[in-house]
């Protein structure tokens, strides 16, 4: 399945949160443009092996989020590179950032790194945890790489779909 399809479904939701407050996303996941000249010559498009609606999922709990804790009028950007097997998939805001002691346990049931920040944002602490089932049922690894005070990038790995085989669920 083509992975930008379900990109382009999580953004429609998440349209009206991003309005709100005036985030757009740069989404380079459309028609392979990420990985243009990638090395080893990988093919056009985010073709992976998975179900459409569960990586709807994935990417919607992630762009909310980001939307979530990006400052007005800020950008959200998607990409994704393939790396061996793989397709790495990363969300990247520029909002406050996540201190390194809290990273690993964003993933966690219930986990919010700060219940006051959270509060009035809808969290209950559950998505990045359906979202770490969610890839891992599919065969990846999901993880978030952040600097306080420049943002947070998710990424998410899911089987590349091999040439010829670019449909179905794992």
């Amino acid at each position: 399945m083509d992975a930008a399809e379900s990109l382009r479904s999580a953004m429609e939701m998440c349209a009206p949160l991003a309005q709100g407050k005036q985030i757009r996303f740069e989404n380079n996941l459309e028609s392979g443009r990420s990985q243009r000249g990638a090395p080893g010559g990988a093919p056009e498009g985010a073709w992976v092996l998975g179900d459409k609606s569960r990586l709807v999922q994935v990417f919607q709990n992630i762009l909310e989020n980001a939307i979530r804790f990006s400052p007005e009028k800020g950008k959200v950007t998607i990409s994704c590179r393939p790396d061996g097997e793989y397709m790495v998939f990363a969300i990247r805001d520029h909002g406050a950032g996540i201190p390194r002691e809290h990273q690993e346990r964003l993933f966690e049931r219930f986990y919010r790194q700060d219940a006051a920040r959270s509060e009035g944002n809808g969290g209950t602490g559950l998505g990045l945890a359906i979202c770490k089932h969610i890839v891992r049922h599919h065969g990846g690894r999901i993880w978030v790489e952040s600097i306080p005070g420049e943002g947070a990038t998710f990424l998410f790995t899911l089987k590349a779909a091999q040439q010829g085989r670019k449909s179905g669920a794992s």
